[in-house]
């Protein structure tokens, strides 16, 4: 059995607040903090396991309404289902450091619909010193919970919840110190990576590999940490890595199988780079008409480097017919979306003998 009540009631850690005190959502009532004689939590399902952990609490936040139906009163039930709520809107955020949207949707219709009357008691409890409570305002407030967005509010929270040792704020405070301190945003951008954060992994990869001097090793570490934790994303540019030998051995299989895994999840970028294998044959047969419908495919969902390369095989009548019409379309697609190299083509295209 997990008693879950022990999220909200993390001891104080870290550097003193030099903020402002946060004001608490709705105006505080005093409150004697309940005897723990309900039942706690249950055990939850594994982290990883987002559709289990969705049922789960969905019985955890019935059970719980089904007490307070007959004892209004039971402040443990209520403070309970605030420690729910924390451990919602972490796995609502877990879901999205791995690009799963899906999950996350559904997490979020969890708290509007079973839990939208927490949000005083999480007040209360982060100021009873536990950030998971703070941490849960935030992400509602980030996302535009049970309330308007309000990155502002989201940011001072995400604060306050790391202020008091909760460690899951990291990566969002880091997002709020981006520009006004760059060099505390690094600094919680790794500590956040080094807890499992599969975004902020993927973003320390993506930095080794475009500042100045790459780091093509480092880049290689961390994407490939990323792309194990899920991310599509993370194994497109690992695909990437492998197909161009940068920062390990080139090897054009294991890049299309990478690829193949993230266009199955819809990264359009793998799709686009899996066009660009079947164009070129590395690693697979040539297959031009393979390759403009893997580019199409990408293009027609907005992504721009793809939009080119539909329009360049257009424009040459390679894996289509030529078609300078539809190639005119698609580059200047691509060049709204500063695609820069369309414009040479499109200069080329109106440079051809009329027929």
């Amino acid at each position: 059995m997990l008693l879950c009540i022990a999220i909200a009631m993390l001891p104080v850690t870290g550097e003193a607040a030099k903020k402002k005190k946060l004001k608490p959502p709705v105006k505080a009532k005093a409150v004697t903090a309940p005897a723990l004689a309900g039942p706690p939590l249950t055990e939850p399902p594994a982290l990883d396991d987002f559709k289990a952990r969705i049922d789960w609490a969905t019985r955890e936040a019935d059970g719980f309404r089904v007490v307070l139906s007959n004892s209004p009163k039971d402040e443990t039930a209520r403070v309970l289902l605030a420690s729910l709520a924390v451990v919602v809107t972490s796995d609502l955020e877990r879901a999205l450091s791995i690009g799963d949207s899906d999950d996350a949707a559904l997490f979020r219709k969890l708290v509007e619909r079973k839990l939208p009357d927490t949000r005083w008691r999480l007040g209360w409890i982060g100021r009873q010193g536990a950030g998971g409570g703070f941490y849960a305002l935030g992400v509602m407030a980030l996302h535009g919970i049970l309330g308007p967005k309000d990155p502002e509010v989201a940011c001072s929270l995400f604060t306050s919840a790391w202020e008091k040792g909760f460690l899951d704020a990291g990566y969002r405070l880091s997002e709020c110190l981006s520009e006004t301190d760059p060099g505390r945003a690094a600094s919680l951008l790794r500590a956040a990576a080094d807890s499992g954060h599969a975004m902020a992994t993927e973003q320390l990869g993506r930095r080794c590999l475009e500042t100045p001097p790459q780091d093509a090793k480092c880049a290689f570490t961390y994407v490939s940490n990323a792309a194990q934790a899920g991310r599509a994303t993370a194994k497109s540019l690992l695909g990437w890595m492998y197909a161009q030998g940068t920062g390990v051995s080139a090897d054009p299989a294991r890049a299309l199988a990478l690829y193949l895994e993230a266009a199955a999840s819809g990264d359009l970028s793998a799709k686009n780079n899996l066009g660009e294998l079947y164009e070129t044959g590395r690693g697979v047969p040539v297959d031009t008409s393979k390759a403009a419908g893997l580019y199409g495919e990408a293009a027609e969902l907005g992504f721009a480097p793809a939009q080119f390369n539909l329009g360049r095989l257009y424009a040459a009548g390679t894996g289509v017919p030529r078609d300078a019409d539809q190639a005119r379309v698609w580059l200047r697609s691509a060049l709204k979306a500063g695609v820069a190299p369309a414009q040479k083509l499109l200069d080329w295209l109106d440079a051809q003998p009329k027929t």
